[in-house]
This record gives structure tokens, C-alpha cells and sequence, in this order.
């Protein structure tokens, strides 16, 4: 893997953050690698993409499961491939307001999709941080 020069730690430290750009650039293998044991949501896995689509509330039950596990970042949580499911950003913005402690690192290849397809409260810029 290439070293970048990108600390998503850093970023995360104070808000949420939108992470877009081509694909296959390696954004996926970044949070993963920066976020090992951080509660990861695949929306490439269709399983886990139909579960979520069917009931967003979902994602807040998993926070709640996977904070008692005593992790070095705890408070972060991946989506994968947001483009693919922008509603759930009400969901992620609910939780936002709910816990402070909380950081998504979203990832996506697509930022037309989710402003083409904007939620009520997502109609900032694709590169400001969130929260």
C-alpha cells in the first residue's frame, strides 16, 4: 500500500467527515487500515445494504452493540460506498446530533448521486466536514 499523506485520525478527531473521490483510489483500503476495529458498514455487500435500506434505525442498534467493546476508536463509524444509500444520511445526521462523541468517515465515489439525491439536511458542499 502507498503511504498517504492524509490523517484521517487527525480529521476525525474533531467532526464526521465525507470522504469522495474516483475509484480504486484506495479510500476503502485507507479507513480500514486507519480504523481497524471501528464498526464498518459495507453498502458494496448486498446482504448488509438491503438490511439497512429496509430499517436505517438499524445503524444506531449496531452503535449501541458495538460501543461496549473496548476499542482505541470506538466512536468511529465507516460507511462504505454512501452514494449507494444517500437517505441514510438523515440516520447518520440523527446520530450525529444524539451522541457529539460520534464520527462517521463516509466514504463514496459518487458525489452527483447524493446531491441529486440530497436529503433535508445535507445540502452543504460534498468537501465540508459534517457534523
Amino acid at each position: 500500500m502507498f503511504r498517504r499523506l492524509l490523517d484521517l485520525e487527525a480529521l476525525l478527531a474533531r467532526k464526521s467527515v465525507l470522504f469522495l473521490g474516483p475509484r480504486l483510489t484506495g479510500k476503502s483500503t485507507l479507513a480500514r487500515s486507519a480504523f481497524p476495529d471501528c464498526l464498518y458498514v459495507d453498502l458494496l455487500s448486498a446482504s448488509e445494504f438491503r438490511a439497512i435500506a429496509a430499517h436505517p434505525e438499524q445503524l444506531g442498534d449496531r452503535l449501541r452493540a458495538h460501543r461496549p467493546a473496548a476499542t482505541k476508536h470506538g466512536s468511529v463509524v465507516v460507511i462504505d460506498e454512501i452514494q449507494k444509500l444517500p437517505s441514510l444520511l438523515d440516520e447518520v445526521h440523527r446520530l450525529i446530533v444524539a451522541d457529539p462523541k460520534v464520527r462517521f468517515l463516509l466514504t463514496g465515489s459518487s458525489a452527483r448521486k447524493l446531491s441529486s439525491r440530497s436529503t433535508s439536511c445535507w445540502s452543504r458542499r460534498a468537501t465540508q466536514p459534517l457534523g
